[in-house]
């Protein structure tokens, strides 16, 4: 994207006006097909502008049944070079690629690219753009890349990063890195698995229509499948250059999909990659599975990856858990309450109290924590709020360690509907047998409500999951030490006044003085040293060990970035499992509307006073000895006087705003104009790319209007 900031100056007072020309993006992508133990060779990996090796659909690369699983993980968005992802590889992997999303900024630069992997050097490539031949390099549109690595071999285990660099003249940005890994568990669930490749350039007509409308896609799942042999079905699909607010749709078996209440804008990332996973099973055919990508209105779309897996256990269950994930993130003028949990009983009836503050309750959830118990019966100040029955495979039950015997962590999202200012009281029902397994560590209550008696101005996000670090011991074969979780894309840092993060666990241990505590870590900074004691409060708030329930809260404000990763490691615990996080910020100062305070204000008027809009304008794609349309800016005189306005053009774009740049079909050194007060007048603004212009990507630069009295 190129752009130009537009300020008009009145006297001293600067307005700002942005002006934006977009660059093309695009991504490539890689294409692979094995089935079980027979491979595909690839097709060919040509530059194509509308997809690479087909211009309409994916390829499969690979498919088969294993007793095991499939393992895709990756991603996090578009970044400098050299960019980082981490990846938790499990044992057995009979098959594996890492496949690394590069945006070269057009079809024309080149570059190369350099990997490590498990601390192993792979291959370094050099990345030809639009003369690109390399098998395993797949440019399509404006410069987009996807590089495939076969990494079978490195037999890779556990944490593992994967470190990528590029150099050369391209841009040379990381969309994201995905890891795809077939394993082999003997103690495991059997999957039938395709893996379906290529990256296919969706796109509009552009700015020239020189390349046309390239609009659908689809990817084949080819071959019969025994439907009622498979308790669930989960498609993962990996996009590029998707953009937030820009709709496309994502089909299966004709049926479209959806995340959450989100069914019209899937790759809706604001960082360029987007990974997503969506429950299928009601849509499975027993002869033929398809998905379908559709553009809508996004300008590039480049879809990389599906994967189809189909499994004999229900959806969702893994002996590790849930990762810790955001559910919810808004702003509210009132307060956030997060509450509960006074530590394990060995009960079928466990019952919790919460103090709501005055205000009304916009959002909630009730959460309850369960071991070895078929259902868990949950009411709030005497109201049902569900039962819950099949806790392996029910969507809002998290669970983890055994199918059997299962750590549950279960959420009630009608809470709010009979949540009330002061006492409530929760009971969580177990029916089970008393005194043997069955056992709660507790209910956690989170409640936004807005008002109250000292309403503030608070932004927040919760996380919630259910993951389990362990070591090695039964009924686990490797151990898992650590688990993070993301709180992403927080502006406005300078405004904030606090931040303060809540962690909820519903098992951990008091260590001896010997053991290794357990820490917890805000953005590589440790912030608790035996993070989960073990302690609780019973509801008369006395302290006891061996809760195996803790929640608490601390300030982060002074490590608070852009986005931030909250990370625990279990230590010397023998089971650690966090299962919230909230972060709360606090920013600036505000009065909240209760009707105890007036503003008062008046305007008056400055003399000179000069108003621009739109405040904002998208020449489209250009190429040197290109010009764009026309954009009309209205310039009003808000003060008393009539003024007079002038222009001035500055960038750090070797001066193609400050050659280019047109006002009224003349050079922005000529624009004269004179506004009454009160008055507004129109000025068409072109963008004129000299024919000698050679540079590409984002250019920036500044229009200055200045007024005077006339």
């Amino acid at each position: 994207m190129v752009s130009i900031s537009v300020k008009t100056e009145t006297g001293k007072t600067p307005i700002f006006y942005n002006l934006s020309i977009e660059q093309c993006i695009c991504l490539p992508i890689t294409l692979i097909l094995v089935m079980l133990s027979f491979t595909v060779p690839p097709a060919s990996a040509d530059y194509n502008y509308d997809g690479v090796p087909f211009t309409d659909q994916l390829d499969g690369v690979k498919q088969g049944i294993v007793k095991g699983g499939v393992y895709v993980n990756g991603g996090h968005g578009i970044g400098p070079s050299p960019y980082t992802q981490s990846f938790n590889v499990p044992e057995g992997v009979t098959w594996a690629r890492l496949y690394i999303g590069v945006w070269g900024g057009n079809e024309e630069q080149t570059g190369s690219i350099a990997v490590t992997f498990n601390s192993e050097e792979l291959e370094t490539l050099e990345l030809e753009g639009e003369a690109d031949t390399n098998p395993n390099v797949y440019c399509s549109g404006h410069g987009v890349y996807w590089i495939v690595y076969d990494v079978t071999e490195n037999q890779a285990t556990g944490p593992v990063d994967a470190v990528v660099t590029t150099s050369g003249d391209i841009d040379g940005r990381v969309y994201g890195v995905v890891l795809a890994a077939v394993y082999e568990d003997p103690c495991g669930q059997e999957v039938q698995y395709w893996i379906n490749e290529g990256n296919v350039n969706l796109h509009g007509p552009g700015w020239s229509g020189e390349h046309g409308t390239n609009d659908k896609a689809v990817t084949e799942f080819a071959g019969t499948v025994d439907v009622d042999k498979f308790a669930a079905a989960r498609l993962a699909v990996v996009y590029l250059t998707g953009t937030l607010g820009l709709n496309d749709h994502l089909y299966f078996n004709d049926e479209k999909l959806c995340d959450g209440d989100n069914c019209d804008d899937i790759a809706n990332s604001k960082n360029y990659f987007d990974f997503k996973t969506f429950d299928v099973t009601d849509h499975l055919d027993k002869k033929a599975n398809k998905a379908k990508f559709e553009q809508g209105d996004e300008d590039y779309l480049h879809p990389v990856l599906a994967v189809l897996t189909l499994h004999t256990e229900a959806e969702g269950w893994s002996p590790d858990g849930v990762p810790l994930h955001t559910i919810k993130h808004g702003t509210v003028n009132g307060g956030i309450y997060v509450g509960g949990g006074h530590g394990m009983e060995y009960t079928t009836t466990y019952t919790q109290n919460f103090t709501i503050p005055n205000g009304t309750v916009k959002w909630a959830r009730l959460y309850v924590s369960a071991k070895d118990t078929p259902w868990i019966n949950v009411s709030l100040n005497g109201h049902l709020l569900g039962n819950y029955t099949d806790l392996t495979s029910n969507p809002k039950v998290y669970a983890n360690y055994k199918p059997d015997r299962g750590m549950y962590w279960a959420y009630y999202d009608n809470a709010a509907e009979w949540i009330v200012n002061g006492n409530n009281t929760a009971t969580a029902n177990l029916g089970s047998e008393v005194g043997l397994n069955t056992k709660s560590w507790g209910i956690m209550l989170i409640a936004v409500y807005e008002g109250g008696d000292d309403p503030e101005l608070i932004e927040y996000w919760v996380n919630e999951g259910n993951p389990l670090l362990h070591g090695d011991h039964p009924p686990f074969v490797a151990h898992r030490n650590t688990t993070n979780t993301l709180f992403a894309d927080i502006n406005d840092l300078d405004d904030v006044t606090d931040a303060a993060l809540w962690t909820a666990y519903i098992w951990g241990s008091e260590e001896s003085v010997l053991q290794p505590h357990d820490t917890l870590w805000f953005n590589s900074e440790m912030i608790a040293d035996d993070a989960s004691d073990g302690a609780g409060t019973d509801d008369q708030g006395s302290s006891w060990r061996g809760a195996c329930f803790d929640l608490d809260k601390r300030n982060v404000t002074h490590s608070l970035a852009r986005d931030n990763v909250v990370s625990f490691d279990r230590g010397g615990d023998s089971l650690l499992c966090p299962v919230g996080a909230v972060l709360v910020l606090k920013r600036g100062s505000e009065t909240a509307a209760s009707g105890r305070s007036v503003q008062l204000g008046a305007t008056i008027l400055p003399a000179v006073s000069l108003e621009v809009n739109p405040d904002a304008v998208d020449f489209g794609t250009l190429a040197s000895g290109w010009q764009s349309d026309t954009q009309m800016l209205t310039l009003s005189s808000a003060g008393s006087c009539t003024i007079a306005v002038t222009a001035s053009v500055t960038d750090s774009a070797a001066d193609l705003f400050v050659d280019g740049l047109l006002l009224d079909s003349d050079s922005w050194s000529a624009f004269s104009i004179s506004i009454a007060n009160g008055g507004a007048v129109d000025a068409g603004v072109v963008l004129d790319v000299p024919d000698e212009y050679a540079g590409v990507g984002t250019q920036e630069g500044v229009l200055i209007f200045r007024a005077e009295t006339a």
